[in-house]
């Protein structure tokens, strides 16, 4: 298998894509969970919708600007929201898809736009629904260290 090379991209667009009800949500949440608890994290933005519910967020760490958006279901105006995190600018945004439609689309779309190098991941899907919830946790620090080696943390 050839290698490739990552470090042609500065920038990361990782997105967790699943079917509905997989655990995307909850997985993008403790991201930013994880991300708060860093020292001298600094919370940019916040973005609520219609029912004053968190969809996306901006957090900087040291000289890295990686935003989280945690809605990417069809029909939430999810291509205009990955499109600002992208323009604000974000170095790294963390996204969540389905498994293809308009959402999966919009983020592969962006991550090309904007030359980001686009990782599609899914939730870990456990036949044991007792255990999703520690799955969830556990996706999310892996994010969280593939966001440390690719340097944005």
């Amino acid at each position: 298998m050839e290698k490739v090379n990552t470090n042609t991209h500065k920038k990361t667009l990782i997105c967790i894509s699943a079917p509905a009800n997989r655990g995307k949500t909850d997985t993008a949440i403790e991201v930013i969970s994880l991300l708060i608890t860093y020292p001298a994290v600094k919370l940019i933005k916040q973005n609520f919708n219609s029912k004053k519910i968190l969809d996306s967020c901006i957090v900087q760490i040291g000289k890295q600007i990686i935003g989280v958006d945690i809605e990417g279901d069809p029909g939430t105006n999810f291509p205009a929201r990955i499109n600002a995190l992208a323009a604000h600018p974000c170095d790294a945004i963390v996204c969540t898809a389905r498994t293809s439609g308009e959402t999966l689309d919009a983020a592969k779309k962006t991550a090309k736009k904007n030359n980001m190098l686009f990782i599609l991941t899914t939730t870990y899907q456990p036949d044991n629904s007792a255990t999703e919830s520690i799955m969830n946790d556990y996706k999310a620090e892996h994010i969280i260290d593939l966001l440390k080696k690719r340097g944005h943390i």
